[in-house]
């Protein structure tokens, strides 16, 4: 079984690299294709290093707002989604649910 201890870019460090550990082992990743239409920025399909990643965005969970003066607009403080990654490694492929967060 998979599991997934992170999925990051790294506060964007290098763009278009992307970053998961499987099983405490890291891997580079890059986009496959365009990013999709999603309020999850890391949703879509990613490729490297023998590992191909598809992550899917689910319902919002959780959403943290601030409390704004009369007429003026909220703003997200954190949101909480649900995720599923699907992880193809060595020709086994494992559908793993997760929560991806936002926020300040």
């Amino acid at each position: 079984m998979e599991t997934v201890d992170f999925f990051t870019d790294r506060c964007g460090e290098n763009e278009g690299v992307f970053y998961i550990s499987l099983n405490g082992n890291e891997y580079t990743l890059h986009r496959a294709g365009a990013a999709p239409a999603s309020p999850v920025p890391y949703a879509g399909h990613f490729e490297g290093e023998g590992v191909s990643i598809k992550v899917e965005a689910g319902e919002l969970l959780t959403q943290e707002m601030t409390h704004a003066e009369e007429g003026m607009p909220s703003e997200i403080i954190s949101e909480e989604y649900a995720v599923t990654v699907t992880v193809t490694k060595d020709g086994h492929t494992e559908k793993i649910r997760g929560v991806f967060w936002q926020g300040r």
